[in-house]
């Protein structure tokens, strides 16, 4: 049998964290993840995403409007 793949807690946000570093709402963030475009994981019915992954996000041009910032 092989190992668990064991990850590091301190690295992940959850999802709402990580779509405020990366400047999209969260709803928009859970779908890429869903679809399979932006990596993330499952723990519990909730999704985490590396802070890494989340602070480089880069949208690409025609994504949709950009989120308004307060």
């Amino acid at each position: 049998m092989s190992k668990p793949k064991l990850i590091d807690p301190t690295k992940y946000v959850r999802v709402g964290t990580a779509a405020d570093l990366a400047g999209v709402t969260r709803a928009y963030l859970n779908r890429m993840i869903v679809a399979g475009t932006f990596p993330g994981i499952e723990i519990d019915g909730q999704h985490f995403v590396l802070r890494s992954d989340a602070e480089n996000f880069q949208r690409q041009p025609g994504m949709g409007r950009p989120r308004l910032t307060k």
